[in-house]
């Protein structure tokens, strides 16, 4: 292994271990304590559990495209044999397929998401009442 490919793999290891820590807090945030917080703030804090609960949203889905990223990256590395595997041979064809790739899962995550931040501000909301 070269210097270079262990220096690469150590930073796709700490770049997962910080993807853990940078989300294990919002993650961690319940609905009960979105609203212990929203009912804190001058009786009823609802905008706050409203941008509490979307962020949660948010932050799941970002947190799951940096893990798949950085698994996507470990594997090239732990896997030498793909590093020399052809898989496109034209490499702006190639390198325009794994926009379209990723563009395409960021869309569908968009959606996704979008309707669970609507569903997670109808529950903060409901905090409230």
């Amino acid at each position: 292994m070269s210097f270079a490919l262990f220096l690469d793999l150590l930073a796709s290891w700490w770049g997962l271990a910080s993807v853990i820590f940078f989300s294990i807090g919002v993650l961690r945030l319940t609905d009960e304590s979105v609203k212990m917080i929203a009912s804190s703030f001058y009786d009823s804090g609802e905008q706050v559990a409203v941008e509490l609960a979307q962020q949660k949203v948010d932050f799941q889905f970002g947190a799951a495209l940096l893990f798949v990223s950085f698994l996507a990256q470990l594997t090239t590395k732990l896997f030498p044999i793909l590093q020399s595997t052809i898989l496109i041979g034209q490499f702006w064809l190639a390198v325009g397929l794994s926009f379209l790739l990723a563009a395409a899962s960021m869309g569908a995550c968009a959606l996704h998401a979008a309707r669970l931040r609507k569903k997670a501000e109808a529950k903060a909301r409901a905090f409230n009442k």
